[in-house]
């Protein structure tokens, strides 16, 4: 089980790969998801990062052909990663910039079983990285694909190329009818079986009506990743989803021998599950760990262990209409280490789905109470507090500014002409809060930042258009270039 990556279930292997106790509870912990304990600290035990790099994409008309190219790549030795990307996926980012322009002829109707390889090969020195890529070119070469990029170090090329990899689950999600959810598994077959079980997956994701999936992954493995989008607001769509999850399981963990979990953690969504992969007796052994660690039951309740067979369909993720400009949102939190008002108040992710919440509550009516209260709390965590700065975009897989939807929210501005003079003056405005930082910087120098912060509070109290500075509040940054102009002429 553990030849092929095997997330599922508790890693049981720690009772044969060890002698020592503490190692077996350490390897056993590891993966647990919380269910065995916690981890206070982590120490890694890092590997050489080589510096010379190179990836290439490479296309095959046939599926098949692509995955004996990855089992001849794999015991050659000479690749670090190979990544399988099947047709609906090269279809779904051939908007993308900067691909070679072999990709703009696959189609659905003259290429239904192309895929495209994306493969990287890493050396410890220049010489040893050319090695690699000839050796990799000749192998592939006799697999006959359909056309190849050929193998480039630049840095910017090989970072377009992985960020198609990266852009595949958020392609799903920009393209999902509204009001359905973006789920992501991943699964591992043999690798010698890899074709098949590609198709085999498409097949039954064609069946059950989830046409818009796509699926990739770390082909070397066998690991496939598959994105779809279900819907989960009526129980016909629960129970569609429910029959699809059955018959994954039987493909995967009983007709291929594989992992219905190859990385990820089994969660709920596979809890149910983990005795059909494992059988009888290992999971025997499985629940008298959980019972040796948790005998009440009360750490992460049904998450890998449960007795509820149905565990995997309540709780169900819905994704309800909020707004256009915000209903591509799946939530992935991509854009919240940007956010000027991460760690404030709320992130444009949280923005959005308390917003969703509250449209969601006024629709359906179910809790005024509660609505009102979202509603109140909406106006600074979500309203007061956004920058509006569009940072949030940079990050989104796709494009989504949640700024946009503050803005719309907060409606025209109440002061247009303060705004204008503001903006013709920025580099005096500036001026004046770093000059306002400084003298708070230096007040705490003299008096203590608490009892600055006391007076500080007095002061906002008899005449509130004075800011409470928060005990956090930084000094004044230093100046930037002069060469750094704003609207107006005057430097920052």
């Amino acid at each position: 089980k553990y030849r092929l990556k095997n997330t599922t279930g508790y890693g049981i292997n720690a009772l044969i790969d060890f002698i020592d106790p503490v190692d077996m509870l350490a390897h056993l912990t590891i993966g647990s998801e919380g269910t065995l304990g916690f981890i206070s600290s982590i120490t890694y035990h890092t590997v050489p990062d080589h510096p010379h790099k190179a990836s290439a994409l490479v296309l095959f008309d046939e599926l098949e052909a692509a995955c004996q190219a990855v089992s001849t790549l794999k015991a050659q030795g000479a690749v670090d990663a190979v990544e399988l990307v099947d047709q609906p996926s090269i279809l779904a980012v051939q908007g993308k910039a900067g691909l070679p322009d072999f990709l703009y002829g696959v189609t659905t109707a003259d290429t239904p079983r192309a895929a495209a390889l994306l493969i990287e090969t890493r050396g410890a020195s220049a010489d040893e990285l050319a090695t690699h890529c000839e050796q990799i070119n000749t192998t592939l070469a006799a697999h006959n694909p359909a056309a190849h990029s050929g193998f480039s170090s630049d840095a910017a090329v090989c970072e377009t190329y992985w960020a198609v990899r990266k852009g595949l689950f958020p392609a799903v999600g920009a393209t999902r009818p509204v009001g359905t959810t973006c789920v992501i598994e991943d699964v591992a077959f043999p690798v010698e079986r890899l074709a098949e079980g590609v198709l085999r997956l498409r097949a039954l994701l064609q069946q059950h009506g989830y046409t818009e999936a796509l699926i990739f992954g770390h082909a070397l493995d066998g690991n496939l990743h598959f994105v779809f989008a279900p819907g989960f607001d009526s129980e016909a769509e629960v129970q569609r989803y429910s029959r699809f999850m059955d018959d994954v399981g039987q493909l995967v963990a009983v007709e291929f021998g594989g992992s219905l979990k190859a990385e990820h953690g089994t969660g709920r969504n596979v809890a149910p599950f983990v005795r059909l992969e494992w059988g009888d007796e290992a999971y025997e052994v499985m629940l008298a760990i959980k019972q040796l660690f948790d005998p009440a039951g009360l750490l992460n309740p049904d998450v890998i262990i449960s007795r509820d067979e149905q565990i995997h369909l309540k709780d169900l993720k819905r994704l309800p209409a909020a707004d256009d400009l915000v209903d591509k949102c799946i939530e992935c939190g991509f854009c919240e280490p940007v956010c000027p008002s991460n760690g404030l108040s709320l992130t444009p992710r949280q923005r959005i789905v308390l917003w969703r919440r509250i449209q969601q509550l006024q629709r359906d009516g179910s809790d005024p109470a509660l609505l009102a209260e979202l509603q109140q709390q909406y106006v600074w965590l979500g309203l007061d507090t956004c920058a509006a700065t569009g940072m949030c975009a940079t990050r989104c897989p796709v494009g989504i500014n949640t700024g946009l939807l503050v803005k719309k929210l907060r409606g025209p501005a109440t002061q247009p002409a303060l705004a204008q003079t503001l903006e013709r003056h920025l580099g005096s405005v500036v001026g004046s809060a770093r000059a306002g930082l400084g003298v708070l910087k230096l007040a705490r120098g003299v008096l203590g930042a608490d009892r600055v912060h006391a007076l500080n509070s007095a002061m906002h109290r008899a005449i509130p258009l004075v800011p409470v500075a928060p005990l956090a509040t930084p000094g004044p940054a230093g100046r930037l270039p002069a060469d750094n102009q704003v609207p107006g002429g005057e430097p920052l």
